[in-house]
């Protein structure tokens, strides 16, 4: 979904998808450099980390980058 606007919720769940892949998978060749399986999931399960830390804060249905007050799990958008 390149160029898509996610919620937090949406990229958890996408980030727990890449972890899921990793996990099915030894490694991999991109551009001729192999990266391994434990360099991915120590990458993956950071970002997951910083999304938990972000919808604790904001909610699952925060888009980061709004101008919003955080209000459970339902965001709302400031026009001010």
């Amino acid at each position: 979904m390149a160029g898509a606007t996610l919620t937090l919720g949406q990229e958890l769940a996408e980030v727990n998808a890449a972890i899921s892949a990793v996990y099915r998978r030894k490694e991999y060749t991109t551009s001729n450099n192999i990266t391994y399986k434990s360099e991915d999931l120590r990458e993956l399960r950071a970002s997951r980390r910083e999304l938990l830390e972000n919808i604790n804060t904001f909610g699952s249905n925060y888009i980061m980058g709004q101008e919003t007050e955080p209000s459970g799990d339902t965001s709302f958008v400031s026009f001010s």
